[in-house]
């Protein structure tokens, strides 16, 4: 029975950090309405502006505007999870936030999941967009061979990059070191995948460092349910994303009960 009422404060506590981190992000209109924006103009200018240059047999015989979707999505999530981790800084460093919320008689993983669930909720809000306004204007109707791994690929790279950028907003003390060492490793992130160009066309270095990019993984897998083409190591691809996801995951909450004042 305590058990029972324990796990019930934790979950009660769980959707109450989680309403706060909405009311938090909903201050920051801006921050969202550009979330939202910015993976649909990568879709229109990228997409339609590459999609002539690109041949079809290079990428499997689609669309690179269907090729190029996963990556922009995938994208969109990393982006959303960095600015999460950036109010965590600030919450922690100038705010004096993080330390009432330690007070509160939730565990510290609850803090870390709630700023995931808003990571999945904004994620779920770019693809809504590109699924309902961008694949239409551009294919002329929606397109989604699989929506069950198009949205465990945003689930699972959702919980891998919000639990990535954790120990950095939570450990480093230094404005200055935090952002420029969360701006340094995005972009590698994104561009040392499989997001806007296949890595069969790459050189070998390049796909060496892909393959231990959790976003690789994170592509492939969301592309398949987009195109309904996918591999014989489609499963393999999952089960790495998996193992990406908890490994991370251990290391923010891990981080987090690290944190001292």
């Amino acid at each position: 029975m305590f058990e029972f009422k324990l796990k019930f404060k934790t979950f009660n506590g769980l959707i109450a950090l989680y309403i706060r981190e909405c009311k938090l992000w909903l201050g920051l209109k801006y921050v969202i309405a550009s979330s939202l924006l910015i993976p649909l103009l990568y879709f229109f200018l990228l997409g339609t502006g590459m999609g002539e240059m690109i041949q079809t047999s290079f990428i499997g015989n689609i669309d690179y505007i269907l090729f190029l979707t996963p990556g922009i999505i995938a994208m969109g999530t990393t982006s959303i999870a960095m600015s999460s981790g950036h109010i965590l800084f600030n919450e922690r460093r100038f705010w004096g936030m993080y330390e009432e919320m330690l007070t509160l008689p939730v565990s510290r993983s609850a803090y870390l999941l709630s700023k995931i669930l808003w990571v999945m909720t904004l994620s779920m809000g770019q693809l809504l967009f590109i699924l309902l306004v961008g694949i239409p204007l551009v294919e002329g109707g929606f397109y989604c061979a699989n929506l069950f791994l198009v949205l465990l690929s945003i689930l699972l790279g959702a919980i891998c990059f919000c639990s990535l950028i954790m120990p950095i907003a939570s450990l480093i003390k230094s404005a200055a070191a935090f952002y420029g060492i969360t701006g340094f490793i995005s972009l590698p992130i994104i561009l040392c995948s499989s997001a806007f160009y296949p890595l069969d066309t790459t050189p070998h270095w390049l796909r060496m460092i892909a393959y231990i990019n959790p976003m690789t993984y994170m592509v492939d897998v969301m592309r398949a349910g987009f195109t309904g083409l996918w591999d014989q190591w489609i499963l393999l691809k999952i089960l790495i994303l998996c193992v990406f996801t908890v490994f991370f995951f251990a290391i923010g909450v891990i981080s987090l009960k690290k944190v001292r004042f």
